[in-house]
């Protein structure tokens, strides 16, 4: 299939340093924090891309399974890890009896490991990309969108406090209003206007440290030590103005130009870096024992998991689980 003449190999590019930073977090390496903007920029492209997918299935009149082809090719390879983290889970467990199979009804939006949450989050909000793309007909209903983009940016945050709720809905406070920028994003395009987004980000941002500042800050009270850590280095506002550091990221990369390929191999990589990374996170401390420099650890389950995602990617039926 030809290229599109204007592909953006920056986008790509993108993709594989957003994998990168999502490790950089979860090991809790120097400036970890900035890791929050790694998983802003991962949510953005995710939706910014379907609405790309949606207009082109609907230009082809096949827009009516959009959904339920995109959430079963997310739904497998769910399943295929979850059954993984569990095995990892009576691996690791000092008393394998002791795992449970569910631990309560919002497990099953989570899965077997806490990183898995980015999935089932993925299956649903998927549904909202073909009403929002159809019902964006006009550049007049960006100042619309921008406007309720606000809106939820600032409930979200409020709830992300206050709400109690239990994993995984502090990451889904988190994710909604970055999933929703990136249809906007998308759909700015379409009209011309690229600055709306923008815009509506630095406003959205604003408005969410004003309402609740450490919105997002730290994903639960399992992160106590390194909640301790990060706010020391950089301070529990940081997450809420990410929507608009993501976007100002975006746009960067969006105006990088690279001729050659190389970033589009690289991203190809990406999803199975984000899915393999906790159990490399895993072999790295068992390795390296818990007082291994965290800068140590991150760099070695990155590089692990890239490896091993090289190699699944080459093997028959297993090459569609990342």
């Amino acid at each position: 299939m030809a290229e599109a003449k204007d592909y953006k190999r920056g986008i790509d590019l993108l993709r594989f340093a957003a994998a990168f930073g999502i490790v950089w977090d979860h090991a809790r390496a120097p400036y970890a924090d900035f890791g929050y903007t790694a998983l802003a920029v991962f949510l953005i492209l995710t939706s910014f891309f379907a609405v790309g997918s949606f207009d082109r299935a609907e230009a082809k009149g096949q827009a009516g399974g959009f959904w339920a082809l995109r959430a079963k090719r997310i739904l497998v390879p769910w399943l295929f890890w979850c059954a993984f983290y569990k095995g990892v889970q009576y691996w690791v467990a000092d008393d394998p009896s002791s795992v449970p199979l569910l631990s309560d009804p919002f497990s099953l939006m989570l899965g077997s490991w806490i990183h898995l949450w980015f999935l089932p989050f993925v299956m649903i909000a998927l549904i909202f990309v073909p009403p929002i793309a159809r019902s964006v007909h006009a550049a007049s209903a960006m100042y619309v969108l921008a406007v309720l983009l606000i809106v939820i940016s600032m409930a979200t945050g409020w709830l992300h406090r206050h709400s109690g709720w239990p994993e995984p809905w502090p990451q889904w406070w988190f994710s909604i209003p970055l999933f929703l920028y990136g249809l906007m994003v998308a759909l700015g395009r379409r009209y011309g206007m690229v600055w709306l987004p923008i815009a509506t980000a630095l406003v959205a941002s604003v408005a969410t440290v004003a309402v609740e500042p450490g919105f997002a800050s730290f994903f639960g009270s399992f992160q106590e030590g390194a909640r301790r850590l990060s706010t020391q280095v950089i301070g529990p506002g940081f997450a809420a103005i990410q929507m608009i550091v993501a976007a100002l990221v975006f746009e960067a990369a969006w105006r990088l130009r690279i001729v050659k390929d190389w970033p589009t191999r690289l991203a190809g990589y990406a999803f199975g870096i984000y899915l393999l990374h906790p159990f490399f996170m895993l072999v790295a401390f068992k390795l390296f024992g818990a007082g291994v420099d965290r800068g140590v650890a991150a760099l070695f389950t990155f590089f692990a998991a890239w490896l091993a995602t090289w190699v699944i990617q080459r093997l028959p039926v297993l090459r569609g689980m990342v």
